[in-house]
């Protein structure tokens, strides 16, 4: 189940009386890469620089650049939603940018795992093309859902990983389905 969830950029952290649930990017996307190499050479040009004419503008510059780029990696980091499932108050906690919305146990109505096709892609070395959006929601009285997982599947029908976890939040939230006391 973890590389599982780990192949989809997701980390489930288990306490004594709760379970954090957190997307977890390992890598920043290939426009931090390309951005970070830029950032790197500059620094290296600006230290030339420095050393050969004594001019620290360029590395200055540089240094700035280098400390909103870390600044601004740090708030996508903060920024990501985690989903909390605290078992001694039975409630679900939402944390995404500093502030917490609750929802309780008792208001789910069902716990529920969609897929939505995509699109299609080229590839030699895939036996499929196809592309489904697979998320796993919980869905509560009041109507609001709550997308706990969000994936890209290249299958139709949903993994049987999925259906686990679907089992594992349904048997969470549900009283008479619950395993601990």
């Amino acid at each position: 189940m973890n590389d599982f969830l780990d192949k989809h950029g997701y980390r489930i952290y288990e306490g004594a009386t709760f379970v954090l649930i957190r997307h977890h990017s390992r890598s920043t996307g290939c426009v931090h890469t390309i951005f970070l190499s830029v950032v790197v050479s500059m620094t290296i040009l600006s230290l030339f620089f420095f050393f050969t004419l004594g001019d620290p503008t360029l590395l200055l510059v540089s240094v700035l650049v280098s400390a909103a780029y870390l600044l601004e990696l740090e708030r996508r980091r903060r920024d990501v939603k985690k989903v909390r499932l605290d078992f001694e108050k039975e409630e679900f906690q939402v944390l995404k940018k500093g502030k917490a919305r609750h929802f309780m146990f008792r208001q789910v109505i069902e716990v529920v795992c969609t897929s939505e096709h995509i699109g299609s892609y080229s590839s030699a070395h895939r036996r499929t093309t196809e592309e489904y959006k697979r998320e796993i929601n919980v869905l509560f009285q009041d109507g609001y859902v709550m997308t706990i997982f969000s994936m890209i599947s290249d299958f139709a029908e949903p993994e049987p990983e999925s259906e686990e976890l679907v089992d594992w939040l349904d048997r969470i939230v549900k009283p008479e389905r619950r395993l601990y006391s």
